[in-house]
């Protein structure tokens, strides 16, 4: 009896309320991150150093230096073994390394350089000398 006689037609309603609360949740932590992140810009310095690293198709080494995590550009060097994280400290004249613009002003006070490539984010540079001088 009351199974038969009782009418489902609430349950359109209801399974429509139910997706609006889910999609509410998404929709909201969408709008707060897109508020509360407005003013930062994408790490593209990151992006391009990985995209460098990625094309790379040479024989020759190519060092680069992403700063002090670099989970991102890990992955290349095992399946590149001509791709390698530098210190620079330890590099050689000949060297070719890819670094961000900032970090690269560090090695120009330590090594002579040429700029092999170059753009807003990132700069391939060539070791021509160990000394400053």
């Amino acid at each position: 009896g009351l199974i038969k006689d009782a009418s489902f037609e609430w349950l359109k309603p209801a399974f429509y309320a139910l997706i609006v609360v889910c999609l509410s949740g998404s929709l909201y932590q969408k709008f707060m991150f897109t508020y509360t992140g407005k003013d930062r810009r994408l790490s593209m310095d990151i992006y391009t150093i990985s995209e460098i690293i990625r094309s790379h198709k040479g024989p020759e080494k190519l060092y680069y230096y992403s700063g002090s995590y670099d989970a991102w550009n890990y992955f290349y060097t095992l399946v590149k073994p001509n791709v390698k994280r530098a210190n620079y400290k330890t590099l050689n004249v000949g060297d070719n390394i890819v670094t961000d613009n900032a970090f690269s002003d560090s090695i120009n006070k330590v090594y002579r350089t040429i700029t092999l490539d170059s753009n807003t984010y990132a700069k391939t540079i060539r070791i021509i000398s160990n000394t400053k001088n």
